[in-house]
């Protein structure tokens, strides 16, 4: 259903730290938003792009902590500049507030200490009898990623939001099992 899918985030870790996070050169024409999941293409060129929803054919490394940028090159960056500075041929000017970009993304890796929040549709409820199953990543018309209990192959449920079970669209947690984790799930 558009609209009703969220980002997903971190939600805590099981070591009691912070999760562990890395910047990787982006792929090219990437387009996804913050809250995706992203897998490295090792095979390619080691660019991060957005996961396909599919273990069998890539698995995830983490989740992406900010949009992509859509470059043009392989982790090559692109800073928004305009007109020339005067007397200053290799000078650029870059508008006030203007985002850094560095060719690369950051990545909240999905590993085996860090649990991630994400929600299920307003048509599914989040439930105590969750825990412990597993699910599948689904991506839904607005772009975000949605639990999906149709599938089965790539997280496993670790709790319920405080207050949301029983309740259709609810928060759960979870974290990547092993099977669909490049970095090593639960």
């Amino acid at each position: 259903m558009a609209g009703k899918a969220v980002p997903i985030v971190v939600a805590r870790t099981t070591t009691d730290s912070q999760p562990s996070i890395r910047r990787y050169q982006e792929k090219a024409a990437q387009t996804f938003k913050f809250g995706t999941p992203v897998f490295r293409d090792n095979a390619v060129d080691g660019g991060v792009a957005e996961w396909s929803g599919v273990v069998a054919t890539s698995k995830v490394a983490g989740i992406a902590i900010e949009p992509a940028s859509n470059l043009t090159t392989v982790g090559v960056k692109e800073t928004l500049t305009f007109g020339e500075v005067q007397n200053q041929p290799l000078a650029v000017n870059i508008p006030r507030g203007a985002p850094i970009n560095d060719g690369k993304i950051g990545v909240q890796l999905a590993d085996d200490t860090t649990e991630f929040q994400v929600q299920t549709l307003d048509t599914v409820a989040a439930l105590e009898t969750d825990v412990g199953k597993a699910f599948g990543l689904t991506k839904d018309t607005n772009g975000y990623w949605f639990i999906d209990k149709t599938k089965s192959d790539s997280i496993v449920i670790t709790g319920v939001y405080a207050g949301d079970a029983g309740r259709l669209g609810g928060r759960e947690f979870f974290r990547f099992i092993s099977a669909a984790a490049q970095m090593g799930g639960a």
